[in-house]
């Protein structure tokens, strides 16, 4: 919210009052309207989560902006207080009247009751579990709607302290805890995420933590291009944080030990999101094996990650002008002639070109070496072949 003594909000404040004149409010009791409702434990949700999800139908009714920001996975959002009204109210509540800004939820929530049951009808059609719902710290909002659905005989269960429990939960594992690691590392274009992604889709069960698809972002100064084009964005620092979460989930036991995670080595920072601890200390330990292979492969590589080549002549252009905009960034660094020489490759269509140099100029120059020898070096050549290497060199490692 803006500055709540500027004047430009004394003014909207003042209008809002004007028009909520207009809707008779009345003196709201919250405990008579939403009263205490059964409530799943943080512990339970987890293990929901982690095993039979697919049952239930998880709601969140935070405004929309909250849900953008980072949620729960699996969960649906449907939002009590929109994002205007959620404003409006929060307006009311710190400048003039708590009991006002009860009032004016209160009224905004009834005006949508009808479409809302209809809504949450339509997702829990064949679903056997209960309705989940969760606010930020499950209090008002959860329990108004989870006594609405009761009114209309839906079952439902409110997720004990909300987004704010389970991001607690998520923190505790991933600043207090430990994940081993053993990292890819190589040159930009060598295949790491490539090899990633590959053994996800051939073998679900193995263990991999593929840093840059949580992230929705490749690391390199290209690297949310790759993702983009694969139809995914750069997320939040909570939401990050979530997904490796998530990545890790399926591999907790009772005792809440994991495996030994394949993953690739990042530095401290994936674009803008900055790696958990017990991420960043594990990768820390070094413990990588060292993929390498010829400049012609990783030019061949980035050619589809960044310029789309294989793709329609729409999503090439796109591709072409983020790689534009992005080489516009390097003005201050490598000047204005160096600029225009890669601006005149891209318009000609010469991204071999184009990447040769880059690669040569500001890729390698600035890759980190690993202060520890790899306890490998596999050179990619062949997908099947490189993978049954690292397996056979995690195996001796286990």
């Amino acid at each position: 919210m803006k500055d709540l003594n500027s004047k430009e909000q004394i003014e909207e404040l003042k209008q809002l009052l004007n028009t909520i004149e207009a809707y008779n409010l009345k003196d709201i009791d919250l405990d008579i309207i939403a009263p205490c409702s059964e409530e799943l434990a943080q512990n339970d949700f987890i293990e929901i989560l982690r095993t039979t999800h697919e049952e239930y139908i998880i709601i969140d009714v935070r405004s929309e902006d909250e849900f953008l920001e980072s949620k729960i996975p699996f969960s649906v959002n449907l939002p009590i207080l929109n994002n205007i009204e959620r404003h409006n109210v929060g307006l009311i509540y710190a400048k003039h009247s708590r009991k006002r800004a009860v009032s004016l939820a209160y009224y905004y929530a009834l005006q949508k009751e009808k479409l809302y049951i209809e809504s949450i009808k339509n997702l829990t059609a064949g679903k056997s579990g209960k309705v989940i719902i969760y606010c930020w710290r499950g209090g008002r909002r959860s329990k108004y709607v989870a006594e609405l659905f009761r009114r209309n005989n839906i079952e439902a269960v409110i997720l004990n302290n909300g987004y704010k429990g389970f991001r607690k939960v998520v923190y505790e594992y991933l600043y207090n805890k430990t994940i081993p690691i053993i990292s890819l590392s190589g040159l930009t274009g060598c295949g790491k995420s490539e090899i990633l992604e590959y053994i996800q889709e051939k073998y679900p069960s193995f263990p991999v933590l593929h840093l840059e698809e949580c992230a929705g972002h490749a690391s390199s100064v290209f690297g949310e291009i790759r993702f983009f084009l694969m139809g995914k964005k750069t997320c939040s620092q909570q939401q990050f944080e979530t997904n490796i979460f998530m990545r890790i989930l399926p591999y907790l036991n009772k005792k809440n030990n994991l495996p030994l995670f394949l993953s690739e080595k990042e530095s401290r920072k994936i674009g803008k999101l900055v790696l958990p601890p017990a991420v960043y200390q594990s990768l820390e330990q070094e413990l990588h094996i060292a993929i390498i292979c010829c400049d012609k492969d990783r030019i061949k590589r980035l050619s589809v990650d960044y310029f789309a080549v294989n793709s329609s002549e729409g999503i090439k252009n796109i591709a072409k002008e983020k790689v534009r905009q992005k080489v516009l960034s390097f003005k201050k660094r490598y000047g204005n002639e160096k600029i225009e020489q890669y601006l005149s490759l891209l318009d000609k269509g010469q991204y071999s070109e184009f990447l040769e140099d880059i690669l040569k100029i500001h890729y390698d120059p600035v890759y980190r070496k690993a202060k520890k020898e790899a306890i490998a070096v596999i050179e990619h050549n062949r997908m099947d072949s490189t993978v049954d290497t690292i397996f056979k060199v995690m195996e001796g490692i286990l």
